[in-house]
């Protein structure tokens, strides 16, 4: 026996003949989605890729000196507006994305399908009326763009390319750095809108929770620049004091010799050579050894050659 023309088998093709055939504005809609759920992907992964790097990547990018690496060093510098122009720009996507996914889903399933789906559905209570197929109608055109958009949002959009940023942070960060930057300087307003809200936000609630007030790195920054650089020739007092701000990241490896480097003198060398060490070295305190470096017996104070002098 044939289904009715009214059954819901008959009601599935519409929606198999477009999607079989589908007209040019939805080519184009799906098209424009999957554009989006690219551009998406890149600035999740961007977040990841940026906030994951270490000091041992800054530290390789500076010795590059490409333009992405300067790009990437910059941004550094702006945790607070690199953050803020990734949120805004991936929340303009992820809306345009589901208004065009509206758009799709009825270019695809026309609203008579839908409302057949309703009139089926509410025939399990009974004699169907009009408000309530219209209700039923809506109702499952929503969950339908809801449940796909989300999954492809959080599928394509968040986990895949936050994955794929945790394992290739660095490349990701020199692919993305132009964009980043492009967005950060077309968002500005935006972005200072929405940081300087969050710096009141946070100053209110450092004030009222237990243990005083609470300044960031930036807000550290920020004041060193206010107060130093108003004197004279004080771009070097600047540098100085955000260094020491800084201090708490800086690695041993950024700061230590290599052994081949280090300068080391032997307990038995003569007063002459020694002093001739100290002036091609430069250093304050050299290593003494006995017989071989690795037996290290303690250290000179080149201060205390001062009296023998």
């Amino acid at each position: 026996m044939e289904p009715e023309p009214d059954s819901p088998a008959y009601s599935f093709l519409p929606v198999i003949l477009l999607l079989l055939s589908p007209s040019l504005e939805t080519l184009l809609g799906i098209l424009g989605i999957i554009f989006l759920l690219a551009c998406s992907a890149l600035i999740s992964g961007s977040e990841v890729a940026f906030f994951s790097l270490t000091p041992n990547d800054f530290e390789r990018l500076e010795q590059e000196n490409g333009k992405n690496s300067q790009r990437i060093l910059a941004l550094k510098d702006k945790p607070r507006r690199l953050l803020a122009t990734i949120l805004i720009s991936n929340n303009f996507i992820n809306i345009a994305i589901v208004i065009l996914s509206e758009f799709v889903l009825m270019r695809i399933i026309p609203p008579d399908t839908f409302e057949q789906w309703a009139a089926h559905i509410t025939n399990l209570w009974g004699q169907p009326e009009p408000s309530r197929v219209a209700y039923w109608s809506w109702l499952i055109s929503f969950l339908i763009t809801i449940v796909g958009v989300t999954f492809l949002l959080v599928l394509f959009g968040e986990v895949a390319p936050k994955v794929y940023a945790k394992i290739n942070n660095l490349r990701l960060a020199k692919v993305m750095a132009r964009p980043i930057t492009f967005l950060l300087n077309l968002l500005g307003p935006l972005n200072n809108a929405l940081v300087n809200t969050t710096r009141i936000i946070e100053r209110r609630l450092a004030t009222t929770a237990p243990g005083g007030s609470l300044a960031s790195r930036e807000d550290i920054d920020e004041a060193i620049e206010l107060t130093v650089s108003q004197e004279k020739d004080a771009a070097q007092d600047v540098d100085i004091l955000k260094s020491i701000v800084k201090f708490g990241e800086v690695t041993v490896k950024q700061i230590m010799s290599s052994r081949v480097d280090v300068v080391a003198v032997d307990f038995r060398i003569s007063y002459p050579e020694l002093l001739e060490t100290v002036r091609e070295s430069g250093y304050s305190r050299i290593p003494v050894y006995e017989n071989d470096f690795d037996n290290v017996t303690g250290i000179l104070y080149v201060k205390d050659l001062l009296g023998h002098l």
